[in-house]
C-alpha cells in the first residue's frame, strides 16, 4: 500500500522540481499561468475518475500522477507571488517604516485571544500603522504579546473581530518563514 503514496510523493516532488526551473520561474507571478495549471490539474483528476470508472487502472494512474505533477508546480508559482506593496515587510524593506521605535498600530483581531502561561496572545490583522505623525495603510499580521504583571491590570476582554490600536515596539520573529524551525511559543503554550 505505500506504492501509491510513493507515487504521489514524487510526482509532487517532480512537480516542484519542474516548477523551480528558471524557464517556469519567470511566469510565476503570473494568475493565468497558475489558474491554467490549477484547471489542467482538475481536467486531468475528472480524466483519471472517467478512466478509473472504466477499469482503465493504467490511464487512470497516470492522470493522477499528472495532476499530482502540475498541482507541484502550481504550489511553486503560488509560492513565488510576491507580497503587496501595502505589507508591512515591503514597507519596512522600502525604509517607509523603522521598527527600531514604538509605532502605533492598527488592526482588526483575526481569531479569539489565546490564553498563555504569562499571560496573553492576540494575532492582529493589521489594517494601518503611525509613522513618524503620518497614517499608513498597511496590511499582513502583528502577532502581539501580553505579559500579565500583578501591579497593572489585565488587559480588556477582546474577542476575534473586535477592531485594536497598541503601541509598541514590533520586531520581526526569530523563526521568520521557516515551518521547519522550533515553535518555542506553541510549545511553551502547552506547558
Amino acid at each position: 500500500m505505500k506504492l501509491p503514496a510513493l507515487a504521489i510523493a514524487t510526482a509532487f516532488a517532480l512537480g516542484i522540481a519542474c516548477g523551480l526551473n528558471l524557464a517556469l520561474t519567470h511566469r510565476a507571478s503570473s494568475h493565468r499561468f497558475i489558474a491554467f495549471l490549477l484547471c489542467s490539474a482538475a481536467t486531468s483528476l475528472l480524466i483519471g475518475i472517467v478512466f478509473a470508472w472504466r477499469s482503465r487502472v493504467a490511464a487512470a494512474g497516470l492522470a493522477s500522477l499528472l495532476c499530482w505533477g502540475m498541482l507541484g508546480v502550481a504550489a511553486v508559482c503560488i509560492q513565488e507571488q510576491p507580497r503587496r506593496g501595502d505589507h508591512i515587510l515591503s514597507l519596512v524593506d522600502a525604509g517607509k517604516i523603522n521598527l527600531k521605535s514604538p509605532l502605533r498600530y492598527y488592526g482588526r483581531l483575526a481569531d479569539e485571544p489565546e490564553k498563555l502561561p504569562w499571560g496573553a496572545g492576540y494575532n492582529v490583522e493589521l489594517f494601518g500603522v503611525d509613522f513618524e505623525g503620518s497614517f499608513l495603510p498597511a496590511s499582513g499580521g502583528l502577532r502581539l504579546g501580553y505579559i500579565a504583571r500583578p501591579e497593572h491590570p489585565g488587559p480588556l476582554t477582546l474577542h476575534a473581530g473586535d477592531s485594536i490600536a497598541v503601541l509598541t515596539k514590533a520586531k520581526l520573529p526569530q523563526v521568520f518563514r521557516d515551518e521547519g524551525a522550533f515553535d518555542r511559543r506553541a510549545y511553551l503554550s502547552k506547558v
